[in-house]
């Protein structure tokens, strides 16, 4: 752990502070899902809808060193965040800058339980959780299939 802290502080001054930031909108969304119901932090299909158009490239390059950051600080988080909370502290993040992001729900069988998780895309390019993605069925916002992304059935 010192080696990864002495990693953040020799970053330039603008990384430092998006790594903050990152920290605390992680704290936010994992406090968020605690004490809300989660219907309250997922984006509407009319948000999804407004939010729509092709990004510029810049918001894209944007969009990935964002997903990036809150990746590697959620690693260092004492509380460990999961998917979901991490692919909404960098909806948030992104949504402060006007860069609209998709927040991707997606679910699969595993033996007898079911397995979910969450993965932020940003014009069909996945900005965070999609090492796993294509394991899943997503969904979209209002738990209707959307779209089959791989496997059988």
């Amino acid at each position: 752990m010192p080696n990864s802290i002495s990693k953040i502080l020799a970053l330039p001054l603008t990384d430092k502070w998006l790594h903050f930031v990152a920290y605390n909108y992680l704290a936010a969304a994992s406090t968020a899902l605690t004490l809300l119901p989660e219907h309250r932090l997922i984006p509407t299909e009319s948000e999804i809808a407004a939010s729509a158009g092709a990004p510029r490239q810049d918001q894209i390059d944007r969009a990935i060193h964002v997903g990036a950051v809150v990746a590697r600080t959620a690693s260092h988080c004492f509380w460990h965040p999961t998917c979901l909370p991490q692919a909404l502290a960098a909806m948030w993040m992104l949504r402060r800058v006007n860069i609209p992001a998709n927040l991707q729900l997606g679910v699969k069988k595993s033996g007898p339980a079911i397995e979910a998780h969450a993965w932020l895309e940003i014009h069909e390019q996945v900005i965070i959780g999609g090492q796993t993605r294509h394991e899943y069925l997503a969904l979209n916002p209002t738990g209707e299939h959307h779209q089959k992304l791989s496997g059988t059935s």
